[in-house]
C-alpha cells in the first residue's frame, strides 16, 4: 500500500499468467484473452 507501480506491476504479472494459462491449455486461451481485458480487481489498498 502506498508503493508507486504496485497496481501497474499487479496487472503486468496477471496478464503474463493468463499468457501461461492460454499457452499450457489452448482449449482456455479465447477464455483468457478476454479476462485480459476485463477490469481487474486489485487487492484492496492497491491503485493505478
Amino acid at each position: 500500500k502506498g508503493v508507486v507501480g504496485v497496481g501497474e506491476a499487479y496487472l503486468v504479472v496477471r496478464n503474463r499468467i493468463l499468457d501461461l494459462i492460454a499457452a499450457t491449455y489452448p482449449a482456455l486461451a479465447d477464455e483468457c484473452g478476454r479476462k485480459k481485458f476485463e477490469e481487474a480487481h486489485l487487492p484492496e489498498g492497491v491503485t493505478l
